[in-house]
């Protein structure tokens, strides 16, 4: 059978399969990702004969067998899309260039996740051609285009980056598309996408319980494990004093398992309402595992975003669904029995760790610019392999240098932040924060248009008053300063359109109301998390999201 012919009897088998089959699929490839491939690479490290790169032979070898189940099962578009909501999560990657060209998953990067991807383009391509887009999808696509021309026209050291990041936004692009595409094709439903995530989701905070009571990672850095250390203590009743931090992360690769637990928990919580019997029970002690690991990442960023979230969810669910309300107080037992997960829930997230009430520092001011003869300013630029260039702009403006300098003013207020301590919570990375939010808005108002160019934020931030090079830790800062007011409103109106979307699929009355809503404030959740943590060059927090995101659309269109 050609291969045009195999997507066309997978496509008519698509459209008619139920939940149970796509479960199926799903639970193949988690198993295989995250109990086959580790079990795989323990044994060839232990074998008399030595094999490089044994992670990868391991992933080599389970690619192979779920290939082959797909084939055998029939299942090669459940398959495909299975395959993105599950590998998009799941650091395993390729470099294709030096250090110096890497920046978190930004730069020569081939990526597991581009199988189902290319995939995924070669079926619309062969099947039906490519639908329509939605606004989101214009408004992000233009978003990239700005992108490429701050490479061009941007004022940063690092133009390569600046096209490497043009890339990055690209396939988050993509990913967006074909996530809206799968649910308004009817791929699958919109209920089973978010379904194969949220178990995605579980599996890797199964994984985090592991690395939790090691007290570290497990050994497999190649399959998206990351080893950074303990943030913190906690102390636990009949566990005793553990250490927390984010090596505490599944196969995300350190921070964005928080991410998708943030975005994913609203969700779960309303699985386990739409659920019965067994499965609800499942989906209730799911919540219960994502808020204790989403507690020992050690991220009090990700600790808000949810709390957001779950804010977000009670007040669209009592304006929303009304009649479930009206359920919930006629049966005292189920409201008994919510009240008693929701303190649970919150005892867990609000628990004390050592880092607790933890006052904000600051970095200081940055030296002072030097200022040539000519009236120009001379800074100089550290690239990400260590060597310099120096860089001289004269204009009648101020440069990027002089322009991230914080006046008296400034530097009053932000070393006021350093009293300030937040009850349960790790403050002592606040001045630092809004340091870099008031030196992006002040390089912004020097260069409005087409900023630094992307990615380049890190590689000039130990130039303008930073100890060291620093990621942004916002995406919305991130993307101001670097694509400039242009970008930044192209970003923001996609945010915007993507909400808009599922506001109007809650005007339908075909719509599952409670799911939509669920989906938003996990959305909303995961913009929130965004906006305190630099997870915009992670692919495992970035991509999730965008997927999310393209689910919405995708059911709002349909």
């Amino acid at each position: 059978m050609e291969f045009r012919e195999l997507l066309d009897h997978q496509h008519s088998s698509a459209r008619g399969s139920i939940p149970r089959n796509t479960l199926r699929t799903t639970t193949v490839l988690l198993a295989l990702v995250f109990v086959g491939a580790p079990l795989l690479t323990s044994v060839i490290r232990v074998l008399p004969f030595p094999i490089p790169e044994s992670e990868f032979v391991a992933l080599v070898i389970v690619g192979s067998i779920y290939g082959a189940y797909l084939l055998y099962s029939q299942n090669l578009i459940i398959g495909l899309v299975t395959s993105l909501f599950v590998l998009m999560t799941v650091r395993v990657n390729v470099p294709l260039g030096p250090a110096e060209m890497l920046l978190g998953g930004i730069g020569p990067n081939v990526w597991v996740v581009h199988i189902p991807m290319i995939g995924l383009i070669a079926y619309y391509v062969l099947d039906e051609g490519f639908p329509s887009l939605h606004l989101a999808h214009h408004l992000f696509f233009g978003f990239v285009a700005w992108s490429v021309l701050t490479a061009f026209f941007g004022h940063g050291p690092r133009p390569d980056m600046a096209i490497w990041f043009s890339i990055w936004v690209f396939q988050a692009g993509v990913v967006f598309v074909l996530a809206s595409w799968i649910i308004a094709d009817d791929l699958i439903s919109f209920r089973t996408g978010l379904s194969v995530v949220v178990l995605t989701t579980i599996t890797h905070s199964l994984l985090g319980v592991l690395q939790f009571f090691n007290g570290g990672s497990l050994g497999f850095p190649h399959l998206g494990e990351s080893g950074r250390r303990a943030v913190g203590t906690i102390s636990l009743p009949l566990l005793g004093t553990n250490p927390i931090g984010p090596f505490v992360n599944g196969f995300t690769y350190g921070g964005p398992l928080a991410v998708l637990i943030t975005i994913t928990f609203p969700i779960t919580i309303v699985l386990a309402i739409r659920t019965k019997g067994h499965t609800r029970t499942g989906f209730i002690i799911a919540t219960l595992l994502l808020v204790f690991i989403q507690r020992v990442t050690g991220w009090d960023a990700a600790r808000g975003a949810i709390i957001f979230g779950v804010i977000v969810l009670a007040i669209a669910t009592a304006w929303w669904c009304r009649d479930l309300i009206d359920q919930l107080e006629q049966n005292a037992r189920a409201a008994v029995s919510a009240g008693a997960v929701t303190i649970i829930w919150a005892g867990t997230i609000l628990f004390p760790s050592s880092e607790s009430g933890s006052t904000s520092t600051y970095a200081g001011s940055p030296p002072p610019t030097t200022t040539t003869h000519n009236g120009s300013s001379s800074s100089t630029i550290t690239t990400h392999n260590g060597s310099s260039s120096s860089a001289t702009t004269t204009t009648s403006a101020s440069t990027s240098s002089s322009a991230s300098t914080p006046d008296q003013s400034v530097d009053a207020y932000l070393s006021s932040v350093d009293t300030i301590s937040i009850p349960l919570f790790d403050a002592s990375n606040l001045g630092i924060r809004l340091q870099q939010y008031l030196v992006a808005v002040d390089i912004t108002s020097t260069y409005p248009l087409f900023g630094i160019g992307g990615a380049n934020f890190y590689y000039v931030s130990d130039d303008i008053g930073f100890k060291t090079n620093y990621f942004m830790h916002s995406m919305y800062f991130e993307v101001l300063v670097e694509t400039g007011l242009p970008g930044f409103l192209l970003y923001v109106g996609t945010l915007c359109a993507i909400i808009l979307a599922g506001w109007s699929a809650l005007h339908r009355e075909s719509t599952d109301t409670l799911l939509v809503v669920g989906v938003i404030a996990g959305l909303l959740g995961g913009m929130a998390h965004f906006f305190w943590n630099p997870q915009m060059t992670r692919l495992a927090a970035f991509f999730p999201f965008w997927a999310v995101a393209g689910l919405l659309v995708g059911y709002a269109r349909r």
